[in-house]
């Protein structure tokens, strides 16, 4: 008798927390950046990696990489329509390659962003090399409708605009979950090239994945994880080189952003 009545008690509890939980989260929801003129919010960006190239003799080297950044913040301006003026600041940056240690290049430097409360940047100033990174599509764009859990969209990518490899992300909304204070929407993200050009479709292949925790009440990313493999073939030479020769390169890379 003793026995029944804890297993009704603990169903019991079972029950509360589960309807808790999903009262404590929306059934559909409109996904936007959001935040306050002056909020300042703080970023420690973790990667990792190695990479493997191998010359047409076979031959081998091996990178190990290990990356560490620190990133401030800072919300400008918040216009009627929500655009949010932003200002982004690397206030520490080293990398480890092979055991040596070297200072990032744009420690100090500040970059003037207007990005849209759907995630559109619209606008990008300061210290960046264009050609080396594209922002505008590396940053995540909600679409402007409410989303209920499975729903997916599409966002396309280019990492290097002088080598415009066509890839796409598809994000979708799996779920919810609380992290510490924070609600959070929980985005898988899917990273890939579409292509129909077969060189290109031999020559490179990227496979990304990872999830974002999008506080969907303070209207900003509290963590971010993409694990990347990719494989690419290319013809190089060098300064002595009397013929190109073709070069491979594998490489993992985890990437995890964190709120602080």
């Amino acid at each position: 008798m003793k026995f029944k009545l804890v297993c009704i008690l603990t169903l019991c509890a079972l029950s509360l927390t589960s309807f808790a939980f999903t009262q404590n989260h929306p059934e559909s929801i409109r996904l936007e950046f959001k935040g306050k003129s002056q909020d300042v919010n703080y970023y420690v960006v973790k990667m990792t990696g190695i990479s493997q190239i191998t010359n047409e003799k076979k031959e081998k080297r091996s990178a190990n990489m290990l990356v560490d950044i620190e990133i401030k913040q800072k919300i400008l301006n918040v216009s009627v329509n929500g655009t949010l003026d932003m200002s982004t600041v690397v206030t520490k940056g080293n990398s480890t390659v092979n055991g040596v240690v070297t200072e990032l290049p744009n420690v100090g430097q500040t970059l003037l962003m207007k990005l849209s409360r759907r995630g559109k940047v619209l606008k990008v100033q300061g210290d960046i090399d264009k050609q080396q990174v594209d922002l505008e599509s590396m940053q995540i764009t909600f679409p402007d409708r409410r989303l209920v859990i499975g729903d997916s969209w599409i966002s396309k990518v280019k990492v290097n605009p002088n080598y415009p490899v066509p890839m796409e992300a598809k994000y979708t909304l799996e779920g919810f979950t609380n992290i510490g204070k924070y609600s959070c929407a929980v985005i898988q993200t899917d990273i890939y090239i579409k292509s129909n050009n077969p060189n290109i479709n031999k020559n490179m292949k990227v496979n990304a994945s990872g999830k974002i925790y999008f506080d969907y009440k303070l209207g900003k990313i509290i963590k971010n994880t993409l694990n990347t493999k990719m494989f690419m073939k290319v013809l190089t030479s060098g300064p002595k080189a009397k013929k190109r020769t073709e070069i491979t390169m594998d490489m993992d890379l985890n990437m995890e952003i964190n709120l602080r």
